[in-house]
């Protein structure tokens, strides 16, 4: 969880942004352990994981860079139970757009993914491992995000509960 809250903490570097600092609710990060996820995911993988984005091209155009990434989920506390049990649905009904097209949505920067967290329960986000080759990318307003067309493309790792920093 430490190594985690750094990352965190690291990748909330995005140029351009204003939007107020997040951390990880101390003790709220919980590792998702499904083998059934990581046996799906492993064909996909490119096994050469990178710990920042590398550039690519900007969409319509697939990312085309040979790598995995982590990236950030945001989603309803209320899926929290269905995602470590099923994954990520890129096939469920889009509660926020299909700007990339249907799939599996992700970004380097959990400010991007706390617009699409909330819920009763709280602010909850998936850190999820992304095999990006034939991912479509773009840069939003200032955040970059990513669409992976196929679910299986990415295995959720982490739920984390998120709050703004003090």
């Amino acid at each position: 969880p430490k190594k985690l809250e750094a990352f965190f903490a690291v990748r909330q570097s995005t140029p351009g942004s204003t939007d107020p600092k997040l951390r990880i609710k101390p003790g709220s990060a919980t590792k998702i352990d499904n083998p059934t996820l990581l046996a799906k995911f492993a064909p996909h993988s490119t096994r050469k994981l990178l710990m920042d984005p590398p550039l690519g091209h900007e969409y319509p155009s697939a990312f085309g860079q040979d790598c995995d990434l982590f990236l950030f989920h945001g989603s309803a506390s209320g899926n929290m139970g269905n995602i470590h049990s099923e994954g990520l649905k890129g096939t469920m009904p889009a509660a926020h757009g299909t700007m990339l097209g249907n799939g599996v949505y992700g970004a380097p920067d959990p400010r991007k993914s706390w617009l699409y967290c909330g819920g009763q329960h709280g602010n909850f986000m998936i850190v999820c491992r992304f095999a990006v080759p034939k991912a479509f990318f773009k840069t939003n307003r200032f955040y970059k995000e990513f669409c992976v067309p196929e679910e299986a493309m990415c295995v959720p790792l982490w739920q984390i509960k998120v709050e703004r920093a003090a």
